[in-house]
């Protein structure tokens, strides 16, 4: 009797039927498996547009606001150079104290 359900490639206890039944859930299985997939990459497909879309925002906020920040240090170094060459006994005591600031706080 072992031999026999040797030949048909079954365990004892165990039915062809069985096999025949393993097909639709395996067949099941795969569609699930496919369609999850398949959502899992629509969704990653719409989150990497939006990442990519905020991050193409941020880049050009950033360019602004660099382009912000240079403007504003160009205008401080204009209005510098000018103090500096109305005032130039002014400048060179601000100078000094600066320095001096500086020495003490790296000190410590």
């Amino acid at each position: 009797m072992a031999e026999d359900n040797d030949r048909a490639g079954t365990t004892p206890g165990q039915s062809q039927d069985t096999t025949e039944d393993a097909t639709p859930i395996t067949e099941k299985a795969r569609a699930f498996a496919h369609d999850a997939v398949d959502s899992a990459s629509a969704k990653a497909e719409g989150l990497e547009r939006k990442l990519r879309s905020e991050a193409r925002r941020a880049g050009e906020k950033v360019e602004k606001g660099e382009d912000r920040a240079r403007l504003q240090v160009d205008e401080t170094l204009a209005s510098m150079e000018e103090f500096i060459r109305e005032r130039p006994m002014a400048g060179a005591g601000m100078a000094f104290v600066a320095g001096m600031l500086a020495a003490m706080i790296l000190r410590r």
